[in-house]
């Protein structure tokens, strides 16, 4: 072993497909009976990155530190972590699994914010061109309600839109000119180099929309009707506001006030008793439809979001369920008609992103992962796959630097800023890998070798598991998933 390294053709395809490789120590310094051996080492790694047609910054995994052990036990050891870790599946063939078509709509924007979208999106400034016939100025990370209302509108009516995300807390001035009240949404309609005009305020935008693309409308033209979504409009604001005051047992609900829960059952029963009004409605118009008016319209883009996270919330906050109620059939039976539109699927949010997003804002108790169904749709477990693989660097990165890792992953050399080592990288990219493999085949595949960075991976999964955003990062389906997946490889790895 000293003077030559035979590789069986195994264990070199195993190398390849991993992407990991051993990285050779130093030769100086190390005794004439293995500068041999450690020089081959360094020629195959070389040969093997260009057999792999991989660019030199592909991920590394060292071995431990050399002691007075021979060169050949050292080389051993090397090799049996590269063959372990091997057997967790490459991006390349999770990409192939999970395939192509759940990325439609996809899109990466490499240095901007958000990194990724669902839908086209154009860069965050002033003057853009494009030519979609609609330009939707919203929120960075999809959390928005008001968004969200526009959002679907759009799509129920099949516009052609296009995106210039706006972040909440960091607003350009040339937006804060733009809108008056420097909120979003906003939209841009325009007709060829022609433009409207900004609308803002969601309800006024919906309007607009229907008076400029009269094709699917989402308002009704009987003038009763009209006059009762009005009225529903009313009612969807006060369903908001005791809802938040009851979520969070506050006279304010999500406005500044302070917590006073000995008032929780007087604000329970103010928005139980809505919730009943809300039944009461859908009831009239039950034999036509199961939505607010018997089909869909307007009404139901303006109650989606209070009601989509009053479902997912007050089952854990404040132990009420809101979904499925024998008491309240017919919002039960809106529920799932909503679920049911592809419109719907896209604009949606997962229960844990909301409850997150709640805790994060506004205190809210932490929420338990709920159980699983084993059979859970194929396909939203291949769109979360391949969404983290088209966007794993960003990702790699994001966990590295924010997971709590860093602390144990730096390494400052010649007296420059400490940097993750490729160890961390190594260690990350495995992590994400064994997610996406128990989203692909339904296994996590073996531990990672080494206790320390078995440790990074538990941390790495327990942030992402988190951090990933709907409809953001995925749908809330893939997102279900991947949570799920996370949850697994947690279990297996401790």
């Amino acid at each position: 072993l000293s003077s030559k390294i035979s590789f069986s053709l195994q264990a070199v395809h195993r190398i390849c497909d991993a992407h990991i490789f051993v990285r050779a120590p130093p030769v100086s310094g190390c005794r004439k009976e293995e500068r041999s051996a450690l020089i081959t080492m360094q020629v195959l790694n070389r040969q093997l990155l260009q057999a792999a047609h991989l660019p030199a910054t592909a991920y590394r995994l060292q071995t431990r530190p050399f002691s007075t052990r021979d060169a050949g036990s050292r080389i051993r050891h090397g090799l049996q972590r590269v063959t372990a870790t091997a057997t967790v599946p490459t991006w390349s063939i999770i990409e192939e699994k999970a395939g192509r078509d759940v990325l439609e709509g996809y899109m990466l924007r490499p240095g901007q914010s958000p990194g990724s979208a669902p839908h086209p999106a154009l860069p965050t400034q002033r003057h853009v061109e494009t030519d979609k016939a609609v330009v939707l100025y919203r929120d960075t990370n999809a959390w928005c309600p008001f968004c969200e209302r526009v959002w679907m509108a759009l799509l129920e009516k099949k516009v052609d839109f296009a995106v210039v995300f706006i972040h909440l807390y960091n607003k350009p001035d040339w937006y804060k000119e733009l809108v008056p009240t420097s909120l979003v949404p906003a939209l841009d309609i325009r007709r060829g180099a022609q433009s409207r005009g900004i609308v803002y305020e969601s309800l006024d935008i919906l309007k607009a929309l229907d008076e400029e693309f009269p094709e699917r409308p989402l308002f009704p033209s009987d003038p009763a009707l009209a006059a009762e979504g009005e009225r529903l409009c009313t009612l969807s604001d006060q369903l908001s506001k005791r809802g938040y005051k009851f979520l969070l047992g506050r006279e304010g609900g999500f406005g500044p006030g302070d917590t006073d829960e000995s008032r929780v059952p007087q604000f329970r029963a103010e928005f139980e008793d809505l919730l009943k009004q809300v039944d009461a409605t859908l009831e009239k118009h039950s034999g036509k439809g199961p939505y607010f008016l018997g089909d869909f319209s307007y009404v139901d883009t303006m109650f989606m979001p209070s009601l989509e996270r009053f479902a997912a919330n007050m089952p854990f906050v404040r132990g009420l369920p809101i979904k499925g109620r024998s008491d309240l059939p017919h919002l039960a039976a809106w529920f799932e008609a909503l679920d049911a539109r592809p419109a719907y699927q896209q604009v949606k949010t997962d229960d844990r992103t909301h409850h997150l997003l709640t805790q994060k804002f506004f205190s809210a108790p932490a929420l338990e992962p709920s159980a699983r169904v084993e059979d859970a749709v194929h396909r939203a477990r291949r769109e979360a796959a391949a969404k983290m693989n088209a966007n794993r660097d960003i990702i790699v990165r994001d966990c590295t630097n924010n997971s709590g890792i860093f602390s144990h992953a730096q390494r400052g050399i010649n007296g420059n800023a400490p940097q993750p080592s490729q160890e961390s990288f190594a260690a990350v990219d495995f992590a994400l890998r064994q997610v996406a493999n128990r989203l692909i085949t339904g296994d996590v595949g073996p531990k990672h070798p080494d206790a320390r960075s078995r440790a990074t991976v538990a941390a790495v999964v327990a942030y992402w598991r988190n951090r990933a955003s709907t409809p953001r990062d995925m749908t809330a389906a893939a997102a279900e998933e991947m949570r799920a997946a996370c949850d697994h490889v947690l279990q297996e790895t401790y």
